[in-house]
């Protein structure tokens, strides 16, 4: 799986990019078999103003078979904390979508459903 950073007002060092690499690298095992894309990440600040509150964020992009677009989006105090949060919420996004998928094959659904799983 290919993992394609971004920032926005935040310097991309050695250790984050091998911290969202590796937290990232987890969510292979729950995407279809036929799964041939990648993972669109993006993170930095959300104003260069801020001095309290959630100020990192975190987005997530994925596009699974037959176009199908998930995007998990999480703003925290701490930019790890942020990219833990969105890869939760991504995880649990494909979770449902595998879930449908498996609905739709169990009621004797289309041919396409079944491929993508």
């Amino acid at each position: 799986m290919q993992i394609t950073i971004r920032t926005k007002s935040v310097d991309l060092n050695p250790g984050l990019e091998a911290f969202i690499k590796e937290k990232l690298g987890k969510i292979d095992k729950l995407l279809p078999l036929n799964f041939a894309g990648g993972v669109e990440v993006e993170i930095g600040l959300t104003t260069t103003k801020h001095q309290k509150g959630d100020i990192y964020f975190a987005e997530l992009q994925i596009e699974l078979p037959k176009g199908k677009k998930i995007i998990a989006i999480e703003k925290k105090d701490n930019i790890k904390t942020a990219i833990l949060a969105s890869k939760e919420s991504l995880a649990l996004q494909i979770k449902k979508y595998k879930e449908k998928i498996e609905k739709e094959k169990t009621r004797g659904g289309k041919e396409e459903f079944q491929e993508q799983i």
